[in-house]
């Protein structure tokens, strides 16, 4: 609720303090007093656009002070959306310069207007000829219609919502996926690569041929003289015969210990050496030479070094291996993605069904709140006027279900039903939304309701109805009501009367808080006009008891 508000240099308003209670509050004065400018500071300072002609002339700024006393689920609401510490009590304070600029503060920091006018939607509604809060916004008229159901029912979207969020978390899932494996390159691009370096060698394999390839190469390229050894060694007058036959001839000499010697020498010698010529032969022999290995050999180190030119890197097998990898991902992706897309369809399902049980739900106490609204209209004689919600289907699943619904109203019998931003406007109408209000006030727990002349048009019995309905909507949070007619101000729990006088030739706006017998010399002005007679007063106090 509003405990205060300070207003300095704003228009005729020079520098006044008003205090309110927490249920309704009544405030009235002579015409051009200033009232409707204190309902103006109380918009700038949740965040209304601001004109600096507003300015008090001669002054260089405006400045108005709000003090606010908020409960704890407020006072946390307030928290999460300015990310500000506060408690029980909340200071709002907005600065408007003649330069143009403007200033907001929520305890002491720093804001942007914007985000008062956030925190206004739930601690502030505002009804004049000029501005309205959240009824008469369309985006607000599903929560009212749930609020209402609440009432009744607390859980009647838990289940909905409780699987709407597992289909969140479903979205989320393919969202991460999707950034995960995106990059991965096109599937058809890495089959194609694979398929070219299917063949491709390990390291090992490629020094290997490269080794093997030098030996053929070297065999072809040295191949007379490679013969020539062979030849040497194994030629009709080869070596290892000759040394064979020198070899018999020693150990027929056994009766020399020094012959023997140079015969195990020899002896081994000969062995090392027929090891080595069989070793060579083997190796070396021409007629081993295969010539469509070395060309395949040659192919195979060409195709290599092509390879590596083209993806520019020095290990082919190792990129063989990674685009293995990458088509594994992207079969392991393609899974993962079909497992959940059809969670998703069963999710949705699922969802669909619920949501269409919500708006069955929704649309029984639809029913049901357009008689209260209708009871309410009743009251306010506005037999014929017509209030109706009306349902459409959201373009997809929501938190809130697939229903879209805005609130109509018709003021007269024929005329045809219409949203209610486009007829907010007229005395009949600000009946309706009073009538509205009074139901929806208990629900919205909004903190303050403010009424800028609503009962303009009206007298009589119709304006004892208003002064009720707002005497009501006071039970359930605070009303500050500007009027002109005794019998709403005669149901005042706070009685502030607004005037003006002139000092060093200049007007400036006053306020005085009603003590009883105030109150009714004020009712009994508002009834006769500006002479208080004896039977004014008589019937101020008849009105004021008749109302208590």
């Amino acid at each position: 609720m509003i405990k205060q508000i300070t207003i300095k240099n704003l228009a005729i308003l020079d520098d006044i303090t008003l205090e309110f209670n927490d249920s309704l509050n009544i405030l009235t004065g002579e015409t051009g007093a200033g009232k409707s400018i204190i309902i103006d500071a109380l918009s700038l300072v949740f965040g209304a656009r601001a004109s600096m002609d507003m300015i008090r002339t001669g002054t260089d700024q405006a400045k108005i002070e709000a003090l606010l006393f908020l409960n704890e689920n407020t006072a946390k609401k307030v928290k999460e959306i300015t990310d500000i510490d506060v408690s029980d009590e909340c200071i709002i304070q907005r600065v408007l310069y003649s330069n143009g600029r403007s200033v907001a503060k929520i305890n002491g920091n720093l804001v942007p207007a914007s985000l008062l006018a956030s925190i206004a939607t739930f601690l502030i509604d505002i009804h004049s000829q000029h501005e309205n809060q959240f009824l008469l916004k369309q985006e607000y008229h599903l929560s009212l219609l749930d609020e209402y159901i609440q009432s009744f029912d607390k859980n009647f979207l838990k289940e909905y919502q409780e699987s709407f969020n597992k289909l969140l978390e479903l979205y989320k899932n393919k969202e991460e996926l999707n950034q995960r494996f995106s990059s991965i390159q096109d599937i058809d691009y890495l089959n194609f690569q694979l398929n070219e370096l299917k063949d491709v060698l390990t390291d090992d394999e490629e020094i290997q041929v490269q080794e093997e390839y030098k030996n053929l190469q070297s065999m072809e390229k040295n191949a007379t003289i490679i013969d020539d050894v062979l030849v040497h060694l194994d030629g009709p007058q080869q070596a290892l015969d000759q040394l064979y036959y020198a070899l018999k001839d020693l150990a027929k000499i056994n009766d020399n210990e020094t012959i023997q010697s140079y015969y195990q020498r020899l002896e081994s010698d000969y062995l090392d050496l027929k090891d080595f010529a069989e070793s060579f032969k083997k190796q070396f022999d021409i007629s081993n030479f295969d010539e469509n290995r070395l060309d395949e050999l040659q192919e195979m180190i060409t195709k290599t070094n092509r390879l590596k030119r083209k993806y520019n890197v020095n290990h082919l097998y190792q990129l063989k291996l990674d685009i293995e990898n990458k088509i594994q991902l992207y079969d392991n992706f393609k899974e993962e993605i079909d497992a959940i897309d059809e969670s998703i369809i069963k999710q949705e399902n699922i969802c669909n069904e619920l949501a269409t049980k919500l708006t069955s739900i929704r649309k029984k106490y639809a029913i049901q709140l357009e008689n209260e609204i209708q009871n309410e209209l009743k009251d306010l004689y506005l037999e014929d006027a017509s209030f109706k919600i009306q349902f459409n289907v959201a373009s997809k699943l929501l938190y809130e279900g697939k229903d879209e619904i805005a609130f109509y109203l018709s003021a007269n019998k024929g005329e045809p039903l219409m949203p209610l931003i486009k007829v907010a406007s007229g005395g009949e109408v600000s009946r309706m939304m009073l009538g509205i209000k009074t139901v929806f006030c208990k629900l919205f727990n909004v903190s303050t309701v403010i009424f800028d002349e609503i009962d303009t048009g009206v007298s009589g019995k119709v304006a004892t109805a208003m002064g009720k309905k707002m005497k009501e909507i006071a039970k359930v949070c605070q009303v500050l009501a500007v009027t002109h007619l005794p019998q709403v101000a005669s149901f005042s729990d706070n009685h502030l009367y607004i005037y003006k006088l002139v000092e060093n030739g200049r007007t400036k706006t006053q306020v005085k808080i009603l003590d009883e017998e105030a109150k009714i010399n004020e009712i009994a002005r508002l009834l006769s006009g500006k002479e208080i007679t004896n039977n004014s007063i008589q019937l101020a106090k008849d009105l004021i008891f008749s109302n208590k």
